[in-house]
């Protein structure tokens, strides 16, 4: 039990997100973005949810929140919309 305790707080210091292992830290991840089997986890205090990849499409009405950039990098940016 010591030792899965143990890989498991190596595994996740060795990812670059320790915030998974501290209670007042929120932190979303995506595991595999664009790929079919991709995945959501968002972690909220000590509450976890893992949203996986479906066909299902959403709907419903809404307003824009922001806009999201790729870069040349891969790495992508959210300009939240001004609240003014």
């Amino acid at each position: 039990m010591v030792f899965a305790v143990a890989l498991l707080v190596a595994l996740a210091i060795s990812a670059s997100v320790p915030e998974l292992l501290t209670e007042d830290a929120d932190v979303t991840v995506v595991k595999n973005p664009g790929k079919e089997n991709m995945q959501v986890i968002i972690k909220k205090g000590q509450e976890i949810k893992v949203m996986n990849m479906t066909e299902q499409v959403a709907g419903g009405q809404g307003h824009k929140l922001g806009t999201a950039y790729r870069l040349e990098t891969g790495e992508v940016i959210y300009v939240p919309v001004n609240a003014s």
